[in-house]
């Protein structure tokens, strides 16, 4: 968010009286097409007319786009004025009937019409320009029926140039430092120098007074490209004016205009609009995302929407982007003249001049809401969280009904904040929208907190268990989750989580972290008992094989550096900033590949089990990013007994002779507290446990259960203890889906869960006995899974 200071200055910024039109022509940012981005000096009356009944037929002109403009190349190349009347002819090639003969047929479809000129000798295409001929071409227009004028910088004579150019932010010209300024001295004008008084003002107030003094209102577009400070005088002169340079249809120059243009926009406002240049969607090689970006930060800032391609050759998708209704509506508010703003910068710091990596969090208000945008202007996945604390317009503590802006869909009533996987410009999509609502009478009232539930008539009490279409709408319980979703409560872990944000961590983070520990901490086993580029460290347990390959901190370390990790225990700012690193260096899918399965997984980042992890966090995290999770005691859990082990488990084998040994860590239970109501029994929490066991026979990936010649498992200990309490519903019996040969192994009757689980997970002595590989997983995931379904029984 701004500091105080930064938005103390932005408040002292000079501003000019605007130019107000009659019949509020000119208040609200412009809606239309104009003939150059698609055809350039290729233009006549049938483009210009076919455009017009496109817009009409497309239902552009039911969205608010009213004009149809004519640019450059419309005249008579030599000799293009009239002898006697010094008016410009139009070229009869390209409109036999003239301009007022195509300005009639628009105006019969209920549209307007534009026209082009210069503020110079010849337009940038060599036709003839309106310099000393300001009062002629003005009453021609004006007579021509001409709603708008789009006034170009082309061909200046020598006597109106400026001394001071003025620093036009425009990265294409080579002459902007990193912060914005420019390096040409000349450039620059004297401190407390009167903008206004140059000649470029000068040239575009003779056109403006030209225009005025018609009796047809003709909404006056200033082309100036940034120069000669036009933020200071541009709205008393016409009702737009270009902030910088031209646009292309490449997302590089997009990003540039946005970098530069995101500095002047607390000049814009009623009457004042700063012009961005025409859109490009649906030209080029832009990608859908590119032109659903490009659209909706041309919208936020209130640049004039004016259309630059062939719309009988648009596509549905970018028809519906030039469509949006929310966009549409935050541009052309009436009550609200100020744009979209950056109130982080998100990749760099806050105002960074950088067209790589231009501002990404941008907000503004509505009378519809408030109008929140982030972007992704990265080629990996990446992160991006809106807290409502920083978004200047809403108020921390509040919850907020939002609703995505490209969807539609409502997203609930959410306090706090928000957060989105959002994809680069080669994944899709690249911004995340939102509309966030409030009522006249203040903020939406907090989500209710869950309480208990009401548990009377059960067997066994779950605390405040509850599934994700009770905490906020979105994502869903992961599919096939084995025993659901829910939560429960830890001492403790809302000031855990305040350290974590404190410290730099995101809702991700959290998310990760409780995926992890079930007090969010590093109190587990140094290296996790694993060595070299296996070993875990932190609370996100971050495998050392790739924090070397991405965390500033390792790089170029070697695999037999791996203790250097152990630092990531003790310091959690350093932890949190290795995670954010190397989830950049990797993407976010393949991050939580490797994070899951090590190495294989960054070589297979996008198998079922990984997908099925990922969902797993990012349900965790909407959950975190709801009611007052981010700071209360609450821990959210997802059961994945579908999994080859849970998510609170990790698995290591190590070969020792012939035999392979293999161990799986349990990190805890995944309830609080269970009670049953028909005895005195009281079901403990699980701490942490081991269950190590023994392969012998052949390999391991041809073991398919006991006593069939290919090898068994063989129990070398469990150790910890488990839950006590009658399960007699639980169907220990039912097929494994992880075992080779999909059957259900016998149940040893050594072990046979009924009555109690404690008979076979209490103590050390369970060595010597044999079971199938697949069985092994089965009666772990389900110790788990218990935990989490209360008992029928």
């Amino acid at each position: 968010m701004l500091s105080p200071v930064l938005l103390a200055l932005l408040a002292s910024v000079p501003t000019s009286l605007a130019l107000e039109q009659p019949d509020g022509v000119g208040k609200l940012p412009a809606l239309g097409w104009n003939s150059w981005n698609a055809f350039s000096c290729d233009v006549d009356a049938d483009k210009i007319m076919t455009a017009a009944n496109e817009v009409v037929n497309l239902g552009l002109k039911d969205a608010g786009y009213e004009y149809i403009n004519i640019d450059d190349c419309w005249s008579i190349k030599e000799d293009g004025r009239d002898n006697t009347t010094h008016q410009i002819i139009p070229d009869p090639s390209k409109f036999p009937n003239g301009i007022s003969g195509v300005a009639d047929k628009i105006h019969a479809l209920g549209l307007k019409v534009g026209i082009y000129s210069s503020a110079g000798t010849k337009t940038c295409g060599g036709y003839p320009a309106s310099i000393g001929y300001e009062e002629v071409d003005a009453a021609t227009f004006a007579a021509w029926g001409i709603d708008y004028l789009k006034y170009d910088n082309c061909y200046v004579p020598n006597n109106w140039t400026d001394t001071y150019v003025g620093c036009v932010p425009d990265e294409t010209n080579g002459l902007i430092l990193v912060n914005g300024t420019c390096p040409v001295t000349n450039l620059t004008a004297p401190a407390g120098y009167d903008w206004s008084t140059s000649n470029t003002a000068e040239r575009y107030r003779n056109m403006r007074d030209a225009l005025k003094a018609q009796s047809r209102t003709i909404l006056f577009s200033l082309c100036e490209w940034g120069q000669a400070g036009v933020q200071y005088w541009g709205a008393s002169v016409g009702s737009s004016w270009r902030m910088s340079g031209d646009i292309t249809a490449e997302w590089a120059r997009i990003a540039q205009l946005l970098n530069e243009n995101s500095f002047l926009l607390n000049y814009v406002n009623f009457w004042g609009h700063g012009d961005a240049d025409m859109l490009e969607v649906g030209n080029g090689n832009l990608t859908d995302e590119e032109n659903r970006s490009h659209f909706a930060l041309w919208a936020a800032m209130k640049s004039p929407l004016i259309i630059g391609t062939a719309l009988e050759k648009l596509s549905a998708a970018n028809l519906a982007v030039l469509k949006n209704k929310y966009l549409l509506a935050f541009h052309q508010d009436a009550k609200y003249g100020k744009p979209a703003m950056p109130y982080k910068w998100g990749v760099n710091a806050d105002w960074t001049f950088n067209g790589t990596n231009p501002a990404e969090y941008w907000s503004g208000a509505s009378s519809k809401g408030t109008l929140v945008l982030a972007l992704n202007t990265l080629d990996v996945t990446a992160k991006r969280e809106i807290k409502w604390s920083e978004v200047p317009q809403l108020e921390q503590g509040c919850s907020y009904e939002v609703e995505d802006i490209w969807s539609g869909k409502k997203l609930g009533c959410v306090k706090g904040g928000i957060s989105r996987h959002v994809l680069s410009r080669w994944e899709q999509p690249k911004l995340m929208g939102l509309s966030i609502f409030t009522t006249s009478e203040g903020p939406f009232p907090s989500i209710p907190e869950t309480s208990a539930q009401d548990v009377s008539n059960m067997k066994v009490t779950v605390l405040t268990s509850i599934t994700l279409s009770t905490v906020v709408a979105g994502l869903t319980c992961p599919t096939n989750s084995g025993g659901g979703c829910g939560q429960y409560t830890v001492s403790g872990l809302g000031s855990r989580k305040q350290q974590i944000r404190s410290a730099g961590g995101t809702t991700e983070d959290l998310a990760i972290a409780m995926m992890e520990t079930e007090n969010m901490g590093t109190n587990y086993a140094y290296g996790d008992n694993k060595s070299q580029d296996s070993a875990n460290f932190g609370i996100f347990k971050q495998n050392w094989g790739m924090l070397r390959a991405s965390c500033s901190q390792f790089k170029g370390q070697s695999t037999s550096d791996y203790n250097n990790g152990a630092v990531l225990n003790s310091n959690l700012q350093q932890d949190i900033q290795c995670r954010h690193e190397s989830e950049s260096f990797y993407g976010f899918q393949t991050w939580v590949a490797g994070h899951r399965n090590g190495a294989s997984g960054l070589a297979n980042p996008n198998t079922s089990d990984i997908n099925l992890y990922k969902s797993a966090i990012e349900w965790t995290e909407q959950q975190l990013g709801s009611g007052s999770y981010l700071t209360d005691d609450t821990r959210f859990w997802v059961d994945r007994s579908d999994l080859n082990f849970d998510a609170r488990g990790r698995q290591e084998e190590s070969t020792k002779g012939t035999g392979t040994r293999r161990r799986l860590h349990y990190e805890a239970a995944i309830v609080k507290l269970l009670r049953s109501s028909h005895s005195a029994t009281t079901m403990r929490e699980m701490p942490s446990f081991v269950l190590e066991s023994r392969y012998h026979g052949a390999s391991p990936s041809r073991a398919s259960g006991a006593g069939n010649g290919n090898g068994v498992w063989e129990d070398v200990g469990v150790h910890g203890w488990g839950i006590c309490g009658r399960c007699p519903d639980y169907d220990f019996n039912s097929p494994d889906d992880r075992s080779p040969r999909r059957t259900a192994p016998t149940v040893p009757s050594s072990r046979n869960p009924t009555p109690n689980l404690v008979c076979w997970l209490q103590g050390v002595g369970v060595s010597g006995h044999r079971v199938s590989r697949g069985y092994m997983h089965r009666e772990l995931s389900s110790v788990c899974t218990l935990a989490c379904r209360p008992s029928a029984a």
